[in-house]
């Protein structure tokens, strides 16, 4: 054979080579996937919990710095809010298999919380020694101050979750009532969060405190009017002490959490 026909020979032989293992995969795209699924796990929120900004030190300037330090605390107060939802889950259900990844998750945002303070705050308390304008210095303080409530807010999730357990290991039940206005408060704190992310988002000088406000009035006048119902509901035995303690001891925490969350609002506004 001469020259070229080898070449075409060769030439031929690859493509229908590479032709053939093309065919064959084919037909194993949907297993080859599933295995590199299994091998390469997700991250899933672990590149949330995690600090994004300000981990590579201080920026250019002291200005830039706090700019990077605001969007390191809106996305702890956002992984804060998520918290809500979970330890609500928690009335919800009673099957062990649905609870316990609940109870994990919570946990491991707490632990996140804690690290996002410690982080934060030192990274505050670092830039602290740059020199600065009495107004930034302001603006680090109410960060400070917005960071320690966050986390104040985690760690009250976090009891709530545990005292919640806590009944269900107990079998302390409670009665629909106690449910309904727990739920109740549970969606007046996630409001509460709403507006808190919005207002994390905003610029000082341009922040409305009425939202704020409101849902702190109201959050504080369901948790009056729960109190004055559950005396009440103690002296006439509606429900056993264990309950009526648990739930004094939860729809209070929740109370907490709303002051803690319209303080963060405060400090946006420069009033702390």
């Amino acid at each position: 054979l001469g020259k070229g026909e080898n070449e075409i020979m060769l030439s031929s032989f690859h493509t229908s080579f590479n032709i053939t293992n093309t065919l064959l995969l084919v037909w194993f795209v949907g297993f080859i996937a599933k295995t590199v699924e299994r091998l390469v796990k997700s991250k899933g929120d672990d590149d949330e919990l995690s600090l994004e900004y300000i981990g590579g030190g201080f920026m250019g300037t002291v200005e830039l710095s706090l700019l990077e330090a605001y969007k390191e605390v809106a996305k702890f107060g956002a992984i804060t809010a998520k918290m809500n939802g979970m330890v609500e889950k928690l009335l919800e259900t009673t099957e062990l298999k649905v609870r316990q990844p609940i109870l994990d998750q919570v946990t491991k945002y707490e632990d996140m919380t804690d690290n996002f303070e410690l982080e934060i705050t030192k990274y505050l308390t670092d830039l602290s020694s740059e020199e600065m304008s009495g107004k930034t210095s302001q603006r680090v303080r109410n960060l400070l101050s917005i960071t320690d409530d966050l986390e104040k807010v985690g760690d009250l999730f976090y009891q709530i979750t545990k005292n919640l357990e806590s009944k269900f290991q107990r079998k302390i039940y409670f009665v629909p009532k106690q449910r309904q206005n727990l739920q109740e408060m549970f969606g007046l704190v996630d409001e509460a969060l709403v507006i808190m992310k919005k207002n994390l988002a905003t610029r000082s000088e341009d922040l409305d405190m009425t939202d704020a406000n409101d849902i702190e009035l109201q959050i504080n006048a369901l948790r009056n009017k729960l109190r004055e119902s559950h005396l009440k509901a103690v002296e006439k035995s509606t429900y056993s002490v264990e309950s009526g303690m648990v739930y004094n001891d939860v729809f209070n925490a929740l109370e907490k959490i709303g002051d803690h969350i319209f303080a963060v609002s405060q400090a946006i506004a420069g009033k702390v």
